[in-house]
């Protein structure tokens, strides 16, 4: 997407700190008793808003679908991070480090890891497998250690090396 500023505003992960899903009051209720069948709640209740990075503004799916933008009075960094996890720095991030010995033809590197923090920051690329293991382990321990770990996955070549916690499966 892009914003009236002109930036990109990327969705291609999960645990994106610019982005948010909101329910209007009026559907809460409806959200709350919406056992499915499945498990979990109905979540087509639900929208999704994003937060531009640079300028701060809003962008808000509205109910047809149209992008709504709004802008903030002031950009300031706390206004820019809005939709960030009310628990800040604290949240529960994954770790999740991938090796491909032949990659594809758009990956530069072979290795990467990626652990997103608070500013989403905290992609690290390897070309040795050593160095990414090592790596990787370091960081597990570190973010477990803080107690800021959701789950972890180190994987190499397709195969599922270490997982955190231990009933992961591998995707």
């Amino acid at each position: 997407m892009r914003c009236l500023c002109g930036s990109i505003i990327s969705d291609n992960t999960d645990f994106i700190s610019y982005k948010a899903r909101y329910l209007a009051d009026q559907d809460w209720e409806d959200f709350l008793i919406s056992e499915l069948p499945a498990g979990g709640h109905d979540w087509s209740l639900t929208r999704t808003m994003y937060q531009c990075v640079d300028c701060g503004r809003l962008l808000l799916q509205g109910i047809n679908g149209r992008t709504l933008f709004f802008n903030p009075e002031v950009a300031d960094e706390e206004v820019k991070r809005a939709l960030a996890s009310v628990k800040r720095e604290r949240w529960k991030r994954c770790l999740i480090a991938n090796w491909e010995s032949k990659p594809k033809p758009k990956r530069q590197r072979k290795g990467q890891i990626l652990y997103r923090d608070f500013k989403d920051e905290g992609y690290e690329y390897f070309d040795d497998f050593d160095t990414l293991e090592r790596r990787y382990h370091e960081l597990f321990e570190e973010l477990r250690m803080s107690d800021v770990l959701r789950s972890a996955i180190l994987s190499k070549d397709g195969e599922l090396l270490h997982s955190w916690p231990q009933n992961i499966d591998k995707t």
